[in-house]
Formats: C-alpha cells, sequence, structure tokens
C-alpha cells in the first residue's frame, strides 16, 4: 500500500513539474518580448541589433497585447493544471488512508477471528480434559461404590454372601415364588462341631476352613441358586424353581463333598475332617414372612442334628 502511494504521488509531482514548465515557457518569452522593447527604447545604446521605432510602434501594440494574452492563457491553463491535479492527490491520498483503514480493519477482524477460533479450541480441549477427568472419577465412584457393596452384602472370611444379604435376596425370591407360583426351597447347612474347632485352633485356621467348605458347596449347586454365609459355621443355599427331589440330591451331595474335605490347622498336627448337617424348608404359598421358611429350615436342621449329624433333615 505504501509503494502504491509513493508511485501515485511521484507521477502527481511530475504533472505539476511539466505544468510549470509550460507556464514558464508562456510566460518567459512575452517577458523577453518586452525586456527588449523597453531596452530599445530607454536604453538603446546598449542593444546590439537596433530595430527602428517607427516599425516597431505597431509590432509593439500587438506584440504586447499578445504577450499579455498569452500571459494569462498560461497563467489560467497552469491553474486549471495544477488544480485538478492536486485534487487527485488529495482524493488519492484519502482513498489511500481509507483503503489503509479498511486493510486495518480487515487485519484487526482476522485477528479477532483467530482469537475466537483458538478461544473455541481451548474451550474444546478443556472440555474433553473435563470429559476424560469426569469419567475418571465415574469409574473410581462405580469401583468405589462396587467395592462398598461388597462390603455391605459380602463376608469377608469366605467372599459369599453374607446374612443381610441372603435375608434380603430370600424376601425377593419368595414375593417372586407367590408371584408366579413357582417353588422356592432354602437349605440351612451348619458344619458339625465347629465352636470345639475354633476353640481348640487358631482363629486363622477356622478362617481357612470356613472357606474351603463354601468353595465346596458353591461347587455342587446350580448357577441360579444363591450361597451365603448365614453364621459361625452355617450358610444358606437359596433354591429357587426347583424340585423336591433335585433339592435333596443337593443337599446329598453337599453332605457328601464335606465330609471328603481335610484340613490342617497346623503345621505339627494332623488333618481335621469336617462334617455338615442340612435342614430343608420349602415356603407356601400362605407364607408372607421369610422368618417362617427359615423356621421351617432350621426344624429340620435340629431334627438332623439331634439324629446324629452329618444328614439332612428336609420339611418338603
Amino acid at each position: 500500500m505504501k509503494t502504491l502511494k509513493s508511485k501515485l504521488s511521484l507521477k502527481t509531482q511530475r504533472l505539476k513539474y511539466k505544468a510549470s514548465i509550460i507556464y514558464m515557457l508562456m510566460f518567459v518569452l512575452p517577458a523577453m518580448f518586452f525586456t527588449y522593447i523597453i531596452f530599445l527604447v530607454f536604453f538603446p545604446e546598449y542593444l546590439v541589433i537596433k530595430i527602428p521605432i517607427t516599425f516597431l510602434k505597431p509590432s509593439l501594440v500587438i506584440g504586447g497585447l499578445a504577450s499579455i494574452l498569452l500571459s494569462l492563457a498560461g497563467l489560467s491553463l497552469l491553474y486549471q493544471t495544477i488544480k485538478p491535479i492536486e485534487e487527485i492527490h488529495k482524493h488519492t491520498e484519502m482513498f489511500m488512508s481509507e483503503l489503509g483503514k479498511q486493510k486495518t480493519k480487515a487485519a484487526t477482524t482476522r485477528d479477532e477471528g483467530e482469537n475466537i477460533l483458538q478461544h473455541v479450541t481451548e474451550l474444546i480441549t478443556d472440555s474433553r480434559a473435563k470429559k476424560t477427568e469426569t469419567d475418571r472419577y465415574s469409574r473410581q465412584l462405580t469401583e468405589s461404590n462396587r467395592k462398598l457393596a461388597e462390603m455391605v452384602f459380602k463376608d469377608e472370611v469366605t467372599g459369599l454372601y453374607n446374612q443381610v444379604y441372603c435375608k434380603e435376596r430370600l424376601a425377593y425370591e419368595l414375593l417372586r415364588a407367590k408371584y408366579f407360583k413357582q417353588s422356592l426351597i432354602i437349605a440351612i447347612a451348619d458344619l458339625d462341631n465347629f465352636k470345639q474347632y475354633i476353640g481348640r485352633y487358631q482363629r486363622s485356621a477356622s478362617d481357612v476352613a470356613l472357606k474351603k467348605v463354601g468353595q465346596a458347596i458353591a461347587k455342587n449347586i446350580r448357577p441360579v441358586d444363591i450361597l451365603g454365609r448365614y453364621g459361625s459355621g452355617r450358610f444358606m443355599v437359596i433354591m429357587p424353581r426347583i424340585e423336591n427331589s433335585e433339592a435333596k440330591d443337593i443337599a446329598e451331595q453337599i453332605r457328601t463333598q464335606i465330609a471328603q474335605l481335610s484340613f490342617k490347622p497346623k503345621d505339627n498336627v494332623a488333618p481335621v475332617s469336617f462334617t455338615i448337617s442340612l435342614g430343608l424348608g420349602k415356603a407356601e404359598e400362605s407364607m408372607t414372612s421369610i422368618e417362617n421358611l427359615i423356621g421351617r429350615a432350621d426344624s429340620a436342621l435340629f431334627r438332623a442334628k439331634n439324629a446324629g449329624k452329618d444328614r439332612f433333615y428336609d420339611h418338603l
């Protein structure tokens, strides 16, 4: 823009110079003529070429008038030439100034657009970072909730469900069995003589025994059944939609499997084996509380214990 402006200014100056030269030529010639006439009239002795005055009188009048007209015409021409040139120069400078403002405005607008684009990009980047952080917190919260649920509903010794969960799940299964008119049987299993085992050996030894017993029971029930630790040496198995005979078979398999297990409570002590007694209870349509169903299973378990242990009784 500066180069264009300088070029236009240079061309304008050249036009002014040309017009000035034209004017000078139109002014100098008449001036020389008048100078010669003055010397001829008043200082003839200084002239080399002398022309008679009588001959010059008509020419003097005509030449004088022509010189005056020529000078006036030159002056008028100069004014009419220089003024438009100045106007052109003025408008050119105004145009170049406005063009510079427009370019400055465009550059400012471009800079503002770039700033807005950069700001939007930063917002998107920040939003993505916050989303990543939110997802991380969400995963941590989900994991914390899972661990909390395990702490609330899982037994820390065996890893099975605890008594709280067993009761809540049993209440749900009882309602579903009544609504869909389906069968529901529970088994309560209790390790025989487990209190004496705890008193004789360390607590850690009993924890190992409980964990192995829980694993053995889990291998002998169906995938749909729910297994949990119900007390010190007690376990509960909730068996929805099951026939009486199948429930008895499962109880017998559990009893047999536990009898085959052996535990070594200490390095210098011989392996110890356990037996287990089970009681089966079946839900009836008239039952409104899980306590009735648990009472049936407990009653059957009590009979198994009194009958000599290592067996199961049912209340089906």
